[in-house]
């Protein structure tokens, strides 16, 4: 698992996994509150470093 925070709204999200989709685009399993479980685009997202937790 790793971290990423979404360009547009700053906010931190865990990547629980990694796959690509049916057109060899990879995408990233996250939870979001409002949605639950969802693939996203990392195009969207980039990488943090956070402390130890």
């Amino acid at each position: 698992m790793f971290k990423v925070k979404k360009k547009s709204t700053e906010k931190i999200y865990t990547v629980f996994a990694v796959q690509k989709d049916k057109f060899e685009c990879t995408e990233f399993l996250i939870y979001d509150d409002i949605w639950g479980w969802v693939w996203r685009s990392p195009l969207d997202y980039v990488p943090v470093e956070v402390e130890n937790e």
